[in-house]
């Protein structure tokens, strides 16, 4: 039986403008999870684009820890999570972004 790995990525953001590695996912859904063992505060933003140079898209924001689920309408697209400039101000926030 082979095993079946799913797209996923993970990053300790601790800094304004950074964000996960652009994470390719097709249609259905994506699980975003962000952790912290000591706490974070700020505002992370979700982007996405069609392929590997087009402009990033506003998705929706995340302002605590836990989880959210994406639905992805079409395949093809990047994924990312980080903290715009001036929206972060405290603590490492830990963004993990899978699908399957």
């Amino acid at each position: 039986m082979a095993l079946i790995t799913y797209p996923r990525t993970e990053k300790e953001l601790f800094t304004a403008d950074t964000w996960t590695d652009a994470l390719l996912v097709g249609m259905g859904d994506v699980l975003i999870i962000v952790t912290s063992a000591a706490g974070w505060a700020g505002i992370l933003t979700v982007q996405s684009r069609v392929g590997s140079t087009g402009v990033w898209d506003y998705m929706g924001q995340i302002n605590e820890s836990g989880a959210k689920v994406l639905e992805m309408p079409v395949s093809g697209r990047q994924i990312r999570v980080g903290f715009k400039p001036g929206e972060y101000t405290s603590g490492i926030a830990t963004v993990k972004v899978a699908q399957g």
